[in-house]
C-alpha cells in the first residue's frame, strides 16, 4: 500500500466517521431516522470534501488523481452499497409501522364512529323510552282521574237516589199519617153523632 494510497483511506475514513454514526444511531428502536436521500447528500458532500482534501499536497507529493478516484470507488463500492441497503430495509420498516400505525388509526376512527353511532342510536331509543313512559304516565293519570270522576258521579247518583227514596218515604208516611188522623177523626164524629141521637 502506497503513501497515497494511505492517505486516501485515511481521509475516506475520517470524513465518513460522522456519516457511519449517523447510520448507527438509525434502528428500529431508535427515534432517529437516517434516510435514503440524507446518506446520499452526505456521501456527495464527503466525496467533494474528500477531493479536495486528498489534493492536497502530502510530505511534497500530490497524490494523483487515479488514485484518488480509486481509493473513493472501491469504498463507495463497499460502504455505500451496504449502507443503503440498511437505509433501505430502515425504511422499509419504517414504512411497515407507518402502514399499520394507519391501518390502526383507520380502525379507531372506524371504532369511534360505529361508537358515536352506537351512542346516538341509544340516546335515540332512551328520548322514544322516556316520551312512551310520559305518554304512558298521562294516560294513566287520565284514566285514573276519569275513574274518580266515575266513582263521584255513582255516588253522586246514589245519594241522589237515596234522597228521593227518602222523600218519597216521608211523603208516604206523611199519607198514611194523614189518613190515620182523619179516619180517627171520623170516628170521633160519629160516634158523637151517636151520642147525640142516644139523649
Amino acid at each position: 500500500e502506497t503513501m497515497s494510497e494511505a492517505k486516501c483511506k485515511n481521509i475516506v475514513s475520517t470524513l465518513f466517521a460522522p456519516i457511519k454514526q449517523k447510520l448507527e444511531s438509525s434502528g428500529p428502536q431508535s427515534n432517529f431516522r437516517y434516510s435514503q436521500s440524507q446518506f446520499l447528500a452526505d456521501m456527495e458532500q464527503m466525496r467533494q470534501r474528500y477531493m479536495k482534501e486528498s489534493s492536497r499536497e502530502f510530505n511534497g507529493q500530490s497524490v494523483p488523481l487515479p488514485k484518488q478516484t480509486e481509493v473513493f470507488s472501491a469504498f463507495n463500492h463497499n460502504e455505500k452499497e451496504q449502507y443503503s441497503r440498511i437505509i433501505e430495509q430502515l425504511e422499509g420498516y419504517d414504512k411497515k409501522v407507518m402502514d399499520e400505525a394507519e391501518r390502526a388509526e383507520k380502525a379507531r376512527t372506524r371504532k369511534a364512529a360505529a361508537q358515536e353511532k352506537l351512542a346516538q342510536v341509544q340516546a335515540e331509543v332512551e328520548f322514544q323510552r322516556q316520551h312512551f313512559q310520559a305518554k304512558i304516565e298521562v294516560m294513566n293519570q287520565r284514566h285514573e282521574q276519569a275513574m274518580v270522576n266515575m266513582l263521584k258521579d255513582r255516588e253522586t247518583r246514589h245519594r241522589d237516589e237515596v234522597a228521593r227514596f227518602e222523600l218519597a218515604r216521608t211523603i208516604e208516611l206523611n199519607r198514611v199519617v194523614e189518613m190515620d188522623r182523619r179516619g180517627s177523626m171520623n170516628i170521633e164524629i160519629m160516634a158523637f153523632k151517636d151520642g147525640n141521637r142516644c139523649v
